[in-house]
């Protein structure tokens, strides 16, 4: 605020419930966390908290006006990202761009690494390369989906970590009161 007081801020909420779940996915294929979703919801409480959109917003709203927001949803995205773009670029006041139609799909889906050990080297080589400033090297080969199909497995329906009801009950529950 001190620097930016006029910035214009962009926020993409996405389901709470679906986000801390996806947030696990991403942890599981970093070997960030190896047990069920259950077990890793209590010995990461910040699963949860990180999708408490309210307690997140607040800290910005302290500062900034709300018109300084556009806050949209992933579904929207999701669903009309010509529609999205637009409102986006309409809310920064600049010039419409095409979105191009291959931007539409996945770009880093959920998979189980088919090796630990050269998942490992290459998440390794891939903060070396931020340290070093190789940040478009990066990009393009974390983007890459033959890089991505040498390092990671997608889920099928057997193999891909679930939510019992219950826990999503107990989230949807949860993220309401916040």
């Amino acid at each position: 605020h001190k620097h930016l007081p006029n910035v214009k801020m962009l926020v993409c909420l996405r389901d709470p419930v679906e986000r801390t779940f996806s947030d696990y996915l991403d942890g599981v294929k970093n070997q960030k966390f190896i047990g069920s979703f259950e077990e890793e919801l209590e010995r990461f409480p910040a699963l949860i908290t990180r999708s408490c959109y309210g307690t997140q917003l607040e800290r910005y709203l302290q500062y900034f006006d709300r018109d300084q927001f556009l806050i949209s949803s992933f579904d929207e995205l999701k669903s009309a990202p010509k529609q999205y773009a637009a409102r986006l670029f309409e809310f920064l006041g600049v010039e419409v761009l095409d979105i191009p139609a291959n931007l539409g799909g996945k770009v880093l889906p959920a998979g189980i690494p088919r090796s630990r050990k050269l998942a490992l080297a290459a998440k390794a080589l891939s903060q070396l390369a931020r340290r070093t400033g190789l940040n478009a090297l990066r990009g393009k080969v974390k983007t890459s989906r033959a890089v991505r199909n040498l390092l990671y497995r997608p889920y099928n329906d057997q193999t891909r970590p679930t939510m019992r009801p219950d826990t999503r009950a107990r989230l949807r529950e949860l993220m309401t009161q916040e």
